[in-house]
């Protein structure tokens, strides 16, 4: 009934939307759970000190990471990394932008074997 296009835009804009939630909720009312989260948390903690010197690099390879769709187990849920990285140096636009372009592909190839 719709082409394609229109789905890719209207699952990207959700997908966005529900990360920027995520991200903002981990700044602000979440925050003092989110960093305890990370504390505890291994993989985390050093990408917490990776964001310093590239932040928006770091939010583009978790999610184009192929251990998410390859490995489903070994990658961290896209929620878990939206609030992980709340509490990063990573300025909001910078993981906008890069949750924009990362999470494209994969949804236009869902999308086009839905259609």
């Amino acid at each position: 009934i719709f082409k394609i296009y229109f789905g890719v835009i209207a699952i990207l804009i959700a997908k966005n939307l529900a990360a920027s939630a995520c991200f903002w909720l981990g700044r602000s009312l979440l925050s003092e759970w989110v960093a305890n989260f990370v504390k505890k948390n291994e993989t985390f903690r050093s990408i917490v000190d990776s964001t310093s010197q590239s932040g928006w690099q770091l939010v583009l390879a978790a999610r184009l990471s192929p251990a998410r769709t390859a490995l489903p187990d070994a990658a961290l849920p896209s929620y878990v990394c939206s609030y992980g990285f709340s509490v990063t140096q990573v300025s909001f636009k910078e993981y906008f932008l890069a949750t924009l372009f990362a999470s494209a592909p994969m949804i236009f190839i869902n999308v086009g074997l839905g259609a």
